[in-house]
Formats: structure tokens, sequence, C-alpha cells
């Protein structure tokens, strides 16, 4: 693994999934940047399926970090 998440990336991406999370109604009760990957336990409702909001969060993070960086 490449290892990307450091500095101001790791900054940007902390705001980011916060805010992705609440767009979709989601909270991140817990998470950790490491150097190389994510890690987070989301409250996701029942009205969205897991692989939905993952997607969508994950979607959106990487447009973020590419357009920024």
């Amino acid at each position: 693994r490449k290892k990307a998440i450091f500095g101001g990336i790791r900054k940007h991406l902390g705001k980011v999934l916060h805010e992705l999370a609440v767009q979709k109604g989601c909270q991140i009760v817990e998470g950790h940047l490491q150097s190389d990957h994510v890690n987070m336990c989301i409250s996701i409702p029942p009205k969205h399926s897991m692989s939905y909001a993952v997607r969508y969060i994950k979607d959106k993070s990487a447009i973020s970090i590419a357009r920024k960086f």
C-alpha cells in the first residue's frame, strides 16, 4: 500500500468524511485515519443500505481529494 494519508490530506479528509456523513443522515461514531487506510464505525439510518452509504462517502471523498490535491 502507498502511504498517502498524511499532513494536509489527513486534516482535509477528516472534515470531508464528517460532512458527507451528515449529508446522508449518518453519524461517524468512531474513526481512525492511518497512513494507508481509514477505519470508521458509522451509524447509518435504516432508510439507507450500508453499501449505499459507504459507497457515497468513498466516492465523494475521493473526488474532493483529487480536486484539492
